[in-house]
This record gives C-alpha cells, sequence and structure tokens, in this order.
C-alpha cells in the first residue's frame, strides 16, 4: 500500500496531508495532537483492508501545512480545516477522529460544518484552556511519550522511528507560541450544537484531560457515547489498535443506522 503525500489549497495556505487508499466511499480524516505528528504506516492498511480511505492531514503549524501567524485564532484554524475537508472528501462518508487539540478542532468543526461530517471520534479531545504553566503541560506531554515507549519495551514490541516520509513533521518551531495561544485560549462551547452521533473516549489516568472536562462533553453532546480507557492522555500511541478497533466498529454502527 502506497502513502501519498499531497497538498490541499485553502483560502489561508496550503495543507499537507497523507493519504492511504484511493477508490473507497467511507473515507476516515484523522487530526493528530498540538506538537505532534501523525503516522499512518499501520492506520492505513487496516482501514484500506476494511473499505476505508485513511487521510491524515498536518495541522497548520505543523510539517508543511501553511504557518500560523501571530494573532491566528483557533476559528482560523477551524475554516482552513473546514475548506479542507469539503475539498478532499466530497461525496463520500466521513468519521472525522481526532486526539487532544485535534479533537477540539474536530469538535468545533463538526459544530460549523455539520454537511461534511457523518460520524465524530474524540479522543482525549481539550475542551477547556489547559493549564496555566506551559512547562508543566509540556512536561506531562514528554513523561506521558516516555512511559509509553518503556510500556511497548516491557511487551517486547520495537519502538524504532517509522521512516519521516510517512511521518506528519514536526511543528515548525517559529509556530510554538502562536499554537500556544490558540490552545491556551481555545473554550469549546455550545457543545450542543454537535448533531452528529459522537464517540468519545477519554483515558481514565489522563493529566492532560481529565473527566471533569470529559463529562460536559458526555451530558452536552445529544447522540454521545463514551468509553473509558486504562490509561494517560498519550494512551492510543501505545495502544493503537484498541483505537482503531473503537473507531471500527463504531463507525459501521453508525453508518449502517444502528
Amino acid at each position: 500500500m502506497e502513502i501519498k503525500e499531497k497538498f490541499c489549497q485553502t483560502k489561508w495556505g496550503k495543507i499537507c496531508y497523507y493519504q492511504a487508499g484511493d477508490d473507497f466511499d467511507k473515507v476516515l480524516i484523522d487530526f493528530h495532537g498540538a506538537f505532534g505528528w501523525h503516522d499512518i504506516s499501520v492506520e492505513g492498511p487496516y482501514f484500506n483492508s476494511l473499505g476505508y480511505q485513511v487521510i491524515a492531514p498536518s495541522l497548520p503549524g505543523h510539517g508543511l501545512s501553511w504557518d500560523l501567524p501571530l494573532g491566528t485564532g483557533h476559528g482560523d484554524l477551524v475554516e482552513s480545516l473546514g475548506e479542507f475537508l469539503q475539498n478532499v472528501a466530497s461525496g463520500k462518508k466521513v468519521i472525522l477522529t481526532g486526539q487532544s487539540f485535534g479533537a477540539g478542532l474536530a469538535l468545533e468543526i463538526v459544530k460549523k460544518y455539520p454537511q461534511v461530517v457523518d460520524l465524530l471520534v474524540v479522543d482525549c479531545p481539550v475542551v477547556r484552556p489547559l493549564g496555566p504553566k506551559l512547562w508543566q503541560t509540556l512536561l506531562q506531554f514528554v513523561w506521558e511519550g516516555a512511559v509509553g515507549k518503556v510500556e511497548r519495551l516491557v511487551r517486547g514490541e520495537t519502538v524504532d522511528v517509522i521512516p519521516v516520509k510517512h511521518h506528519i513533521r514536526y511543528p515548525k518551531l517559529k509556530n510554538a507560541k502562536p499554537l500556544w495561544r490558540v490552545l491556551t485560549k481555545m473554550v469549546i462551547n455550545s457543545l450542543h450544537r454537535v448533531k452528529v452521533p459522537t464517540l468519545i473516549i477519554y483515558g481514565r489516568r489522563d493529566k492532560v484531560v481529565n473527566f471533569e472536562k470529559i463529562e460536559p462533553l458526555i451530558r452536552q453532546i445529544p447522540s454521545s457515547k463514551v468509553v473509558g480507557i486504562d490509561g494517560n492522555h498519550g494512551w492510543s500511541l501505545v495502544r493503537p489498535k484498541t483505537r482503531y478497533d473503537l473507531i471500527y466498529n463504531f463507525a459501521e454502527r453508525g453508518l449502517n443506522g444502528d
């Protein structure tokens, strides 16, 4: 299976994305978290074999996508990504998924562009401003990533880096400040406007987005289902197959009207 690197022009600039599969009428569009990247060398074949195309965009401010000028608001990212979805997924059944910051953006996109998305899956979504100190949150991200690698080594799994061409590159350093401003100012509200069937996944040991921040989503989104995972904020990096299975089972039930 070939992973293709492509670009989509939006009003704000180009969005780089990675695509696995071509001729499918169902597409999974997956948003990575802030200061992160996304690898679809495993996710792509998994969902292709089940009849789904996979598209993983590099969020603005990351990799080869458009830069974030100072003063960028999360509304600019939402509109750019909404235009992206309309361009790359027209005429298809769309399952929009996201992790952390990407999940928060996905919630906003579904509110603004409900006609584009059929199903929504949010994994540990950032739904309120993060902690007041940048270093505390970044340290938490680094710690959870290190713990995840140790857990994989204990289980005898490889932690080698997959060739960089299959990754969305790390964020550009010059975008760190505006991206952080977007993160800390992004307050998700009006969640009752999310009308599409939604799966909410959270880590029971998540120190970045705890259950107190998840509970309003469960209460306000009319058609939501929730799954708690025994893990931290980056649980899906350690157990990606569990995430894929949850998404696929939810998508099949949702698309079949169950």
